[in-house]
């Protein structure tokens, strides 16, 4: 489940989600650079992990650029310069 400040979706069976301000992407984010973040699952150590593809300092994890963060039950993301954030919650594992 991917939350921000406008919107809120569910994924089910996406090993690649996309999110940022490109209409193309999986989950839109209001932002006024660009960026392209993606959730990707990983069948080898059966994590999530996020992406931040173009290394953007903007993308802020515990108040510190971001580059890839191996998801946990809960996790917050923020966009500095901005009002805009996400919040990611994996609700369960895929099985392999």
């Amino acid at each position: 489940m991917i939350t921000s400040k406008d919107n809120e979706m569910f994924f089910v069976d996406k090993n690649v989600i996309t999110l940022g301000p490109n209409n193309s992407c999986n989950f839109k984010l209001d932002l006024q650079y660009d960026i392209l973040l993606s959730i990707q699952y990983d069948f080898l150590t059966k994590s999530y992990f996020l992406l931040n593809h173009f290394a953007n300092p903007n993308v802020l994890f515990c108040h510190k650029p971001l580059k890839k963060l191996e998801l946990g039950q809960f996790n917050r993301i923020l966009f500095k310069n901005s009002y805009e954030f996400i919040t990611i919650r994996v609700l369960e594992r895929i099985s392999a």
